[in-house]
């Protein structure tokens, strides 16, 4: 497949040194039971973030962080179709558009999650279309297509405990019990370990440990071979619990690829991660 993709890529950058990139990705870590308050689970927690830039592929074989530049100011949003839930007042199926904003820290880059923009739900096996249209008398769409798919299972957290006793500065082990169809290998996973605070159930986990690439460049990377994401047992190192008497929560995210615009650079990716969660005390 590595060998593939490279051969893919010779073959693009024959055709043009330069291309515009585009790397999607729409995650969610989805609500976990809180320990201390059981009233207020800790919620769900959606984000769509897209990277917009220029590839140089002229020698495919030595793609770094030089070759890649930014589109900045460029129009982006997500269009899908929200099912009814009927556990909140006054929901309704609807067509939704939500607005994508360039982030005011870090040009090229344009997120929106689900705690700053309400119409941002994240529904399995549900098509989710992002644009990205580049400015100027010279402005081109750029788009995506991203449906989330089917969630793993996790051996270590079990449905009738709310939480797995860890000691501080451990390393853990997760195991997935998620089988993959016939004939095909397990979906590619993603780990991210956030430490929480149970006494806010609102407030955003600080991330102490993360599998998912974090930038074009890894991004695409991931494209030339995810193997190593299609793990069956991964042990989550040490330092992702650093301290005691501390709550972390371990989201294991499921990552099925979508489809990108045939105007963007053949690199180009598009994925959407669906997450399971568990909570790890610290005594």
């Amino acid at each position: 497949m590595k060998k593939f993709a490279l051969a893919l890529l010779v073959v693009a950058a024959s055709a043009c040194g330069k291309q515009t990139f585009l790397a999607a990705a729409f995650i969610q870590t989805p609500q976990v039971p809180n320990p201390v308050d059981p009233a207020h689970p800790l919620p769900s927690f959606a984000v769509m973030t897209a990277y917009l830039g220029t590839i140089d592929t002229s020698n495919p074989t030595k793609l770094d962080k030089s070759k890649i530049g930014v589109v900045t100011g460029a129009t982006a949003f997500v269009a899908f179709h929200h099912g009814k839930d009927a556990s909140v007042p006054g929901d309704a199926d609807e067509d939704r558009l939500v607005t994508v904003p360039e982030s005011a820290t870090q040009p090229g880059l344009y997120s929106v999650n689900s705690q700053d923009q309400g119409k941002l739900s994240f529904e399995r096996d549900v098509p989710y279309t992002l644009i990205l249209t580049t400015p100027g008398a010279q402005s081109e769409a750029f788009g995506a297509r991203l449906t989330p798919g089917p969630q793993a299972s996790i051996q270590e957290f079990r449905a009738n405990a709310p939480y797995v006793e860890q000691t501080a500065g451990h390393s853990f082990t997760v195991t997935r019990t998620d089988k993959p169809e016939a004939g095909s290998d397990l979906l590619p996973a993603f780990i991210v370990v956030g430490k929480i605070d149970p006494q806010n159930s609102k407030a955003e986990p600080g991330i102490t440990f993360k599998t998912v690439p974090s930038d074009p460049l890894a991004l695409l990377k991931f494209v030339l071979s995810d193997a190593s994401y299609r793990w069956a047992s991964f042990t989550i190192p040490a330092e992702a619990f650093p301290d005691a008497q501390s709550f972390y929560v371990v989201s294991v995210l499921t990552v099925r690829t979508g489809k990108v615009s045939e105007n963007a650079f053949l690199g180009s990716t598009a994925l959407a991660a669906t997450g399971v969660a568990g909570l790890v005390h610290t005594p």
